[in-house]
């Protein structure tokens, strides 16, 4: 493909924070963090625009670039506290919407102050207050724990599917033709032998995976893998960060997370992916379209997440170190899944 000088578009002039994935690390930092004004004292006094009670202790989780999250402990239960850097206030609206949405799922719920409102300002920055899931992120997963991790992934589909929302969240992984030339426009500065290899293979392959307009549409996780699920011992008790999640094609999502679930070290295991295909499909049957283009939608969710990190890097959002590991894991296995459609098909129907 001819990379050709493309006009400036949102992808262009409006980069997002990318999230600094720590795929396999503890969730939890030790200790009380000082960062942004945030001490024992500035969210007690925080603490009063809330029916909440008062702070006993805080613990700051181990989260990425995209957000600072919380762990408040106060007189009445727990609470998460998400000071939010990534997304601009009228964004954050299709989380709250697609939280307040959801019913008899483990997701945390946005909690309103005294005066109605979900938003609110804590030293100049937009801060969110959510209620508190128990749980803790495994490393090793039983066959039964991705079983549930499906169900979960099932359940949220059928009750988003043509889920709607005045606000328009940017879609990450809805790459057209044209957004592909400015990623590759912008991401070939970077002269890194092993990305410059990447982002050739990407760009022979891309297309040919793209998925079309006419797949069931819905609200998207987009990125539920292991460190975004909690467990206590082994049932599922929370499933977190929905802050890439957008309405998209609900085959994509379920693709994508079997690219998280299944992949390891540039080997994708067919067992484990098919025990999240069958377990998601006890709860919602794809439809003969979503099946016929979940080969490629997986392919797509490889070759897409891999790109788009490459483009934060660019744009020195993410870590070289990460887009090492996406390079040597995601797509790595991408390039390995050498199994044929028709075999696939056979697998997976």
């Amino acid at each position: 493909m001819k990379v050709n000088p493309v006009k400036s578009s949102h992808w262009a002039l409006k980069p997002v924070f990318a999230k600094k994935y720590k795929h396999s690390f503890p969730r939890q930092a030790v200790g009380h963090s000082v960062s942004n004004g945030v001490n024992h004292s500035t969210l007690n006094n925080f603490l009063r625009q809330y029916n909440v009670g008062s702070l006993l202790s805080f613990k700051k989780f181990k989260k990425g670039l995209a957000n600072q999250v919380y762990h408040l402990k106060t007189t009445k239960r727990n609470y998460t506290f998400k000071i939010i850097i990534r997304h601009a206030p009228a964004k954050i609206k299709y989380e709250i919407d697609l939280l307040n949405h959801l019913k008899n799922l483990p997701t945390a719920k946005p909690i309103k102050n005294i005066n109605g409102k979900y938003l609110t300002k804590f030293n100049n920055q937009t801060v969110l207050l959510y209620s508190y899931l128990k749980g803790e992120e495994k490393v090793k997963f039983s066959d039964k724990m991705i079983s549930q991790t499906a169900i979960f992934l099932a359940k949220l589909h059928l009750q988003t599917e043509n889920f709607q929302t005045k606000v328009k969240r940017l879609e990450f992984y809805n790459i057209s033709k044209n957004k592909l030339e400015l990623i590759l426009k912008v991401s070939q500065k970077l002269k890194t032998p092993s990305i410059k290899s990447a982002l050739n293979y990407i760009e022979q392959n891309f297309l040919k995976y793209k998925l079309p307009g006419n797949l069931p549409k819905g609200a998207m996780h987009i990125d539920l893998k292991p460190e975004n699920t909690l467990f206590v011992k082994n049932k599922l008790t929370g499933v977190v960060d929905f802050d890439n999640s957008y309405n998209g094609p609900l085959v994509l999502d379920l693709a994508n997370t079997m690219m998280w679930y299944c992949s390891k070290e540039g080997n994708f295991n067919l067992k484990r992916a098919k025990i999240i295909y069958d377990s998601y499909n006890k709860i919602r049957k794809l439809t003969t379209i979503e099946k016929k283009y979940l080969f490629k939608a997986l392919h797509f969710a490889f070759l897409s997440h891999v790109l788009v990190d490459i483009y934060f890097l660019a744009l020195k959002k993410l870590p070289q170190s990460y887009i090492n590991w996406g390079l040597k894991n995601l797509l790595l296995t991408e390039k390995n899944l050498k199994i044929s459609k028709q075999k696939f098909s056979k697998i997976f129907n």
